[in-house]
């Protein structure tokens, strides 16, 4: 009889424990299917979640600086502080996410499924490239062409409206800024020339027209302190319609009544590196 008792309790415990090992199991299951949301905000201060729109076919040195760290990009690190460029002519939006905010926006990118997400390649002659990366994982394809019911086309729908989102919750970043200064392109342009506010000449900071096809990535200025409120009074962002009803992204200067130039900025971002640019790790 204590034999057979020892056997029923054998069995028993073999029953529990399998249970157990398929109540275990099933977490994984609901990482793979979206059900459960991996963590953004771990409290750290690295950038947890890095997402970029960016390169494309060749810009004209303004638009190459306004777009040199994406044409659209979302930043969140592990304490929740969220960066956002809705667009590479707009200013940086500075936001903290609320728990529910990083748990909208888990959902949203479906952080938990990337593993089972193809990348589309080769997409659109010049077209830009998609950049995601949440820890270490990564992924990279071309923001356009492929499926659009592909999982990949929808990762980039819900970015852009996520990214949308959060553009709204956030304050314009009053940080530094990166410029450049280019000798006017159109004479057509009919708004008044703005007075240049800083000390340094215009024509000792603008790209000689001779030069404009040398510019690349990490060549413009930055201005801090007051040259910084100074420029940021100013300026021109593409969010905003000028005094022609029109739409621009840079702002036509002059030096004391002589020629006209075009400035064009940007924000800069707390962790970039001295020339500008984010570190190529970051995506």
């Amino acid at each position: 009889m204590s034999m057979g008792s020892r056997s029923t309790g054998g069995m028993w415990q073999v029953w529990w424990w399998a249970v157990g090992l398929a109540a275990c199991s099933s977490s994984p299951a609901n990482v793979q299917d979206g059900s459960a949301n991996p963590t953004i905000c771990d409290g750290s201060s690295d950038v947890r979640l890095a997402i970029q729109v960016g390169g494309g076919g060749p810009a004209a040195p303004g638009q190459a600086m306004l777009s040199e760290n994406g044409w659209e990009f979302l930043l969140v690190d592990g304490s929740c502080v969220g960066w956002v460029l809705h667009g590479s002519g707009e200013p940086l939006v500075r936001t903290l996410l609320s728990a529910d905010d990083e748990r909208q926006l888990g959902a949203a990118l479906g952080l938990s499924t990337w593993s089972a997400i193809v990348p589309t390649t080769g997409g659109c002659a010049d077209g830009p490239t998609s950049s995601y990366r949440f820890g270490e994982q990564r992924l990279t394809g071309s923001g356009c062409g492929g499926d659009m019911h592909s999982a990949w086309a929808e990762l980039n729908a819900a970015f852009s409206a996520q990214l949308e989102r959060l553009a709204t919750l956030g304050q314009p970043w009053r940080g530094d800024l990166h410029y450049v200064v280019l000798p006017e392109q159109s004479q057509n342009d009919p708004r008044a020339a703005v007075p240049w506010p800083l000390d340094t000449a215009l024509s000792a900071v603008a790209i000689p027209e001779d030069q404009l096809f040398n510019y690349h990535a990490g060549m413009s200025h930055r201005a801090t302190g007051d040259d910084a409120t100074k420029l940021r009074a100013i300026r021109t962002t593409s969010n905003m319609p000028s005094s022609d009803g029109l739409t621009h992204d840079f702002t036509r200067v002059t030096d004391a009544g002589a020629a006209n130039y075009q400035l064009y900025v940007r924000d800069a971002l707390p962790f970039e590196q001295e020339n500008g640019l984010l570190p190529a790790s970051l995506f």
